[in-house]
């Protein structure tokens, strides 16, 4: 401990704002030393002097709190304010929001404007209000429980303790014990995280030891279905694709058409070969792709005025994928629907002619992925 106050000393002796800032705390609060307010102030102002937005925004609380001077505090904390401080910017947002801003009576809307500037630099305590003030409204910003509880979610989900929970199951999961992974990512998921309520899903899906037999299918189903309902962005696509298998084959009793091409596209726009795979085989037995959807995946409009051309594309963009394992399955089912229409549409001597076409270049892929592998093997050998 000596030893980095030792540190802290010589740091703050460069005259570097960040260093004096950081030994005027460890002195103001007296960690792994001796306490020593007046030294710690003495630090701080210096730091504050070369115009440190933390050391400010610290004068500013010790103004607030210690000296119940609010009219300098004010001045500290619109100071780091303007220099971007979020802390500085709840402590304006208090001062308002509890009537001590100098000069000033308690103004709840000018207060939430400060709580939401600091709360989306992820202050949290600003984010606390946030939620608060949504949740009660006020003259001016109408009751928003949605907003509120996106907020309230936000800030619980920064709680260590919740992190403590996913580190647990994943240690048991390398460890191999899935049963005490299986709890902890229950916990997780049961405090509504994602992440918790995917993993409980895959557990149960794979099943390793059958500790889960009597529940394994309401189980995957229900956490998969439970896992797409957090934003967009924090969904996995693979939950995604297991969403829309499970309203394309109708798993739940009822096929749903609509919600199956809905979990595909979403999975597509994550860039699954798998979704664009399964979307094109969904067109290929009649179903048809709204505009809306066509410009989700980038496609041109002219695409979907046919079917077929729009299974072609479909399964080029599949194929073209990054995902080098969808080259193969895609390239197939491509090859299969061309050869169809092929038979259908054109004369014998076109069919012998295609037939022809697909089987050299079918042999040439597969002569290119097995001296492919062997030279994968011959790397590895070396």
């Amino acid at each position: 401990m000596e030893s980095a106050m030792e540190y802290f000393r010589e740091s703050a002796a460069t005259e570097d704002p960040t260093a004096m800032y950081d030994y005027g705390i460890v002195l103001l609060r007296g960690q792994g030393t001796k306490k020593d307010e007046e030294k710690g102030l003495e630090q701080i102002k210096r730091a504050a002097e070369k115009k440190n937005p933390q050391a400010l925004n610290a004068l500013g609380w010790y103004a607030l709190a210690k000296q119940k001077n609010y009219k300098l505090a004010a001045e500290y904390f619109k100071e780091s304010h303007i220099m971007g401080n979020a802390d500085a910017s709840y402590h304006l947002g208090h001062m308002y929001f509890s009537g001590i801003f100098p000069g000033q009576e308690a103004n709840v809307d000018k207060a939430y404007e400060f709580f939401v500037w600091a709360a989306l630099k992820e202050q949290l305590e600003a984010g606390v209000m946030v939620a608060y003030q949504n949740i009660r409204g006020t003259s001016t910003l109408p009751i928003n429980e949605t907003l509120a509880t996106e907020w309230a979610r936000f800030i619980a989900e920064k709680n260590p303790s919740l992190g403590y929970m996913l580190r647990k199951g994943l240690h048991a999961f390398r460890n191999k014990d899935e049963q005490l992974a299986m709890f902890y990512y229950m916990m997780a998921a049961e405090a509504g995280i994602e992440v918790g309520t995917f993993n409980v899903a895959w557990l149960c899906e794979e099943n390793k030891k059958g500790f889960v037999s009597f529940i394994a299918r309401e189980c995957q189903w229900r956490n998969y279905n439970l896992s797409t309902l957090r934003e967009f962005h924090f969904v996995d696509k693979y939950a995604l694709l297991k969403m829309g298998d499970y309203n394309w084959y109708g798993c739940g009793g009822k096929q749903d058409l609509n919600k199956a091409t809905q979990f595909y596209m979403g999975a597509a726009t994550k860039g699954s070969p798998h979704g664009i795979f399964s979307l094109a085989q969904m067109v290929e037995e009649g179903v048809q792709l709204k505009e809306c959807d066509l410009k989700k995946l980038g496609l041109p409009l002219e695409v979907g005025k046919s079917n077929i051309s729009l299974i072609f594309e479909l399964y080029n963009r599949c194929k073209e994928s990054h995902n080098t394992d969808a080259y193969i399955p895609c390239s197939i089912a491509l090859w299969k629907v061309q050869m169809l229409y092929v038979w259908k549409h054109y004369h014998l001597w076109m069919k012998v002619s295609s037939l022809f076409g697909l089987t050299l270049v079918t042999a040439g892929l597969v002569y290119n992925l097995i001296k492919s592998y062997q030279q994968i093997d011959s790397v590895s050998t070396v």
